[in-house]
């Protein structure tokens, strides 16, 4: 768990453009697998 930074976040972060399109790839591919690429990327972003 990322230790929380007295740093207000936005809503939603800024993300990379291609990440809609590999999420819809793997939303195709496998649903019940996103909230692990969400969880990963989340962990990505936050480092």
């Amino acid at each position: 768990h990322p230790m929380m930074r007295p740093v207000q976040a936005p809503a939603s972060p800024p993300r990379p453009p291609n990440l809609e399109e590999l999420i819809e790839a793997a939303e195709a591919r496998n649903a019940p697998n996103m909230l692990q690429v969400c969880r990963g990327v989340r962990d990505e972003v936050e480092r």
